[in-house]
């Protein structure tokens, strides 16, 4: 069976997506950006052409949104940050 890509989360612009990658990915969950191309030639953040939609296996959905949703909170740090998270 062939493992599918799903969105598990949209976000404004190419900066907050990388996070999220980099994020997940310190966390050993692979994962891939999505966003419109004119978007990115325009260097657009903001609006319809600015949405970059984070993508996980759907085997790894589950996980991958506990730690978005952990990150969102303030309990997950995104890989370089030299603050801890709030406790």
């Amino acid at each position: 069976m062939e493992d599918k890509l799903v969105r598990v989360a949209s976000v404004n612009g190419a900066v907050e997506g990388e996070i999220l990658r980099a994020m997940l990915a310190a966390e050993g969950v692979e994962s891939a950006l999505s966003h419109e191309a004119a978007g990115t030639a325009f260097g657009l953040g903001v609006g319809p052409m600015g949405v970059v939609d984070v993508l996980v296996l759907e085997r790894n959905e589950a996980e991958a949104r506990r730690l978005i949703e952990a990150y969102r909170r303030g309990e997950v740090s995104p890989p370089g940050d030299s603050v801890a998270p709030a406790s």
